[in-house]
């Protein structure tokens, strides 16, 4: 089951459970801090996917780029959701606080609807679901993102996990014996990751484009496979090159060739035999086991022919 880890973003909330002016300050002025850095991923995000959305549209970039655009969009919309589910939360917070009632200065006091709504009212446990399930969504747009981010795309940072086996303590350990303007701003937080979460999905989905690795189907990798004849004359001698189309060395490509390991010389195998003295047609299988993106061993096989003449 996968954990989701939660930053204790500002200490004091979980040391005291005041509501002294100052600490209502301190809680405004976080919360504001961290909407103000959410407009700026969000803006950021959006300029990520239009710029891709024009790399789909370059003749040199379009492949890869029309792979990655539908789910660079997929994570928008996903983000787009949960961040629309934390508002109405937050909308609910503010009414059941009193803030069409009261001066915002009583509703942000509250110490008891806060605890009412995510730990008796169930939403704890439904925003630490949705928080885990919006994670795991992203993960599966693509097996490389999942390989790429694994546990590292969390909502917050590694401080403290959560799973959903912890719902009750996840409720009680941020949203218990706090003023509503403390859970509020808690609130943007999850919305700031939820954010940050998205930028980090739209810049990797962006970088992929016009990248070797970002290559999707097995055959544009390519096993090239040259011979320095078709047509051999008996007591000569047959020469076979062999290579990745697309090679790094983290591929570490091991190459089989006619049954026998050859070796690589700047990222290609070479090999030499004398052909058979008898005339006729034969054949060298040549295959080659590499290390693919996700990091499971990929083979590769081709078949040479050739003609031995007296």
């Amino acid at each position: 089951m996968r954990k989701i880890a939660f930053l204790l973003f500002v200490p004091f909330i979980f040391s005291c459970s005041g509501s002294s002016d100052r600490q209502i300050t301190a809680y405004k002025m976080a919360d504001e801090g961290l909407r103000k850095s959410t407009e700026t991923i969000s803006w950021q995000t959006q300029f990520l996917l239009q710029q891709l959305e024009g790399m789909a549209n370059d003749r040199m970039m379009e492949v890869s780029a029309q792979y990655w655009l539908p789910k660079a969009k997929q994570a928008a919309e996903l983000s787009k959701g949960m961040v629309q589910y934390i508002h109405q939360l937050k909308a609910e917070l503010r009414n059941g606080a009193g803030a069409n009632k009261l001066k915002d200065a009583d509703w942000e006091r509250d110490m008891h609807f806060s605890e009412r709504l995510f730990e008796s009212g169930g939403k704890g446990k439904e925003l630490l679901c949705k928080l885990i399930g919006h994670t795991n969504e992203l993960l599966q747009l693509d097996p490389k993102l999942k390989y790429t981010f694994g546990q590292k795309l969390t909502v917050t940072s590694k401080d403290r996990e959560f799973s959903l086996a912890d719902t009750a303590l996840f409720a009680k350990t941020f949203f218990k014996n706090i003023p509503a303007i403390a859970a509020n701003m808690l609130l943007s937080k999850f919305e700031n990751n939820v954010r940050i979460s998205e930028y980090s999905i739209m810049t990797f989905c962006n970088s992929q484009v016009g990248t070797c690795a970002d290559v999707i189907y097995p055959d544009i990798y390519g096993l090239l496979v040259e011979q320095n004849s078709n047509h051999l004359k008996t007591g000569s001698e047959l020469i076979v090159t062999a290579a990745l189309g697309c090679y790094t060395v983290e591929y570490d490509p091991k190459f089989n060739i006619n049954g026998r390991c050859v070796k690589l010389s700047n990222g290609i195998a070479e090999y030499k035999i004398k052909v058979p003295a008898k005339p006729g047609n034969y054949s060298v299988p040549v295959n080659v086991e590499f290390t693919y993106w996700n990091h499971q061993r990929k083979t590769m096989r081709k078949t040479i022919s050739y003609t031995v003449v007296e």
